[in-house]
């Protein structure tokens, strides 16, 4: 939002390789918005899926930080709040009932 009760749109363009007749194989090159590169697969060539990617992208930010070189990827109080969070859009989409959960661990307000 590019201002309090403004609502702007703006187009994902996720450029993929393997498509048209393009012989490179199946790989996910950049998402962009708007000219700015908002993603640059980490492992060009690879041809590997999301899921691929996001594990990789995961085990390789956990290797630079238990040999002490990067942050902790996903940390534990994060991990959590994401399961609840999960858990009560389940809940709500279950019992069509509004549900709430609590804050984010490092922000101190609730999240409903």
């Amino acid at each position: 939002m590019p201002a309090a009760r403004t609502i702007a749109h703006s187009t994902l363009i996720r450029r993929q390789t393997g498509h048209d007749l393009d012989l490179n194989g199946f790989d996910t090159e950049t998402i962009t918005c708007g000219g700015e590169v908002l993603y640059r697969n980490p492992y060009p060539g690879l041809r590997l899926n999301d899921d691929e990617t996001a594990t990789a992208t995961l085990l390789d930010a956990m290797a630079a930080w238990v040999r002490g070189e990067g942050p902790p990827p996903y940390p534990l109080a994060e991990g959590a709040h994401d399961q609840r969070l999960a858990l009560a859009i389940e809940e709500a989409a279950d019992t069509g009932r509004e549900v709430t959960a609590p804050g984010h661990p490092s922000s101190g307000l609730p999240v409903a």
